[in-house]
C-alpha cells in the first residue's frame, strides 16, 4: 500500500512562534485535564468508531501508555486566547475549514515514540528545525521531512529518539478524510 505522506511547500517561521512559552505551558499527558478516562475514551474510539478488534486496541495501549509518562503535549483550540498573530495566521492559512486545533508536542532526546495509530484521521506536521532529524517512519519506511501532511489514523507510524529533543507543532483533523485535506492543500498550493 503506499504511503499517505506529503511533503508541504510551506514551512513556518519557528521564530514568531512561541517555542519557549509552549514547553513551558505543556504537560504530561498523564497529568492533562482527563488523563484518567483516556484509556476508556480510546479504547471505544478505536474499538466503535474505527473498528479494531480487543486485540489490536490492547497491542496499540500497550505501546502507547508508557509515553504518557515521559511525552508533554499543549492544545491550543481556535478561541483560545493563545490563538494570535502569527498563529492565527497559520491557523487560518492550514485549516482547511475542517481541523479543530493546534497540538503541541515535546519528544525528549532519545525516547522512542513506538509503534501506534493516531486518534486523529490527519495531520499537518511542523517539525522544529534542529540539527539532528528524527524521521517519522511509516511500517518500517523513514521519512525525513520537516513540514508534511499524512494519514496517521490509519497508518502505523513511530518516532525514534535523537539526541535533542523533538518539538512539533500539529494541525490536527478528526474523522476527515486524508484525501479531502490534501485535496483542499493541493487547492491552496501548499503540496
Amino acid at each position: 500500500m503506499a504511503k499517505r505522506i506529503e511533503e508541504l511547500k510551506s514551512s513556518l517561521d519557528w521564530n514568531r512562534i512561541p517555542v519557549q512559552k509552549i514547553r513551558k505551558i505543556a504537560k504530561l499527558n498523564k497529568d492533562r485535564d482527563g488523563a484518567s478516562r483516556a484509556e476508556a475514551v480510546f479504547k471505544d474510539y478505536f474499538i466503535n468508531r474505527r473498528g479494531m478488534t480487543q486485540e489490536q486496541w490492547q497491542e496499540q495501549y500497550d505501546a502507547i501508555a508508557p509515553t504518557w509518562e515521559w511525552y508533554k503535549t499543549h492544545a491550543i483550540h481556535p478561541n483560545d486566547p493563545m490563538m494570535v498573530g502569527y498563529l492565527k495566521e497559520v491557523w487560518e492559512k492550514f485549516n482547511c475549514g475542517l481541523a479543530q486545533y493546534i497540538q503541541f508536542y515535546l519528544q525528549p532526546p532519545l525516547m522512542d515514540l513506538p509503534y501506534h495509530y493516531d486518534g486523529r484521521s490527519t495531520n499537518i506536521n511542523f517539525v522544529y528545525p534542529h540539527e539532528e532529524v528524527s524521521p517519522l517512519t511509516i511500517e518500517g519506511k523513514d521519512f525525513y521531512y520537516d513540514n508534511f501532511v499524512f494519514d496517521g489514523g490509519y497508518q502505523k507510524h513511530m518516532v525514534r529518539g535523537a539526541a535533542s529533543p523533538r518539538f512539533m507543532m500539529q494541525i490536527c483533523f478528526w474523522e476527515v478524510p486524508y484525501e479531502k485535506v490534501v485535496q483542499e492543500l493541493r487547492r491552496q498550493n501548499h503540496v
